[in-house]
């Protein structure tokens, strides 16, 4: 499984001098669309709930003292980060990611990551922080129940590749693209 780091260096690769923020952003919107679409995690860093929305404190250390002393922070690379750890479908996770948020600003990703959903998150963190609680977590669909039939301990990419997960891609891509446009 790819990391963080991987994922943030594809994408500076891909959008070279990307600004921190959209970095962010991008990783952040990889992960969430890479989960629904498979029922696994893109990698296992997780997001904090920041000011200008879900941010890695991983990727943020890691990108500190590489991105640019000026507005817009530009970062050339991630520290530690190698795209060639990425498989062929999580490129075409990422690549999908940047196809279509790529031209959008990064204020409005931060208002894009800011939705309903992330406000609502953020009062349950709260409280849960406030009274000590664990914070919660959403339960994951096994993959199983989504990809019946098929072996689940062979290579990702070829699990992705069978007809059946392409199906399921197949269908949810308009509810992605809508649920991506609010």
């Amino acid at each position: 499984m790819a990391d963080i780091f991987d994922v943030g260096q594809y994408i500076t690769e891909r959008i070279p001098n990307v600004d921190k923020l959209k970095l962010y952003k991008l990783c952040y919107f990889s992960q969430g669309w890479h989960l629904a679409w498979t029922g696994r995690p893109l990698f296992q860093a997780e997001f904090q709930a920041w000011r200008h929305g879900p941010v890695s404190s991983e990727l943020r250390a890691q990108t500190w003292q590489v991105a640019g002393t000026k507005e817009p922070w530009p970062v050339p690379y991630v520290p530690g980060g190698q795209s060639d750890n990425l498989s062929t479908y999580e490129r075409e996770v990422v690549d999908s990611i940047i196809a279509f948020y790529g031209g959008v600003k990064s204020t409005k990703l931060s208002d894009l990551s800011h939705g309903l959903a992330w406000n609502e998150v953020l009062q349950e963190f709260s409280q849960a922080m406030i009274s000590g609680t664990p914070t919660p977590r959403p339960p994951l669909q096994p993959a199983e129940v989504l990809l019946p039939n098929v072996d689940l301990d062979g290579d990702v990419d070829e699990v992705l590749a069978t007809p059946q997960a392409k199906a399921i891609e197949q269908d949810w891509w308009e509810t992605f693209r809508i649920l991506a446009d609010r």
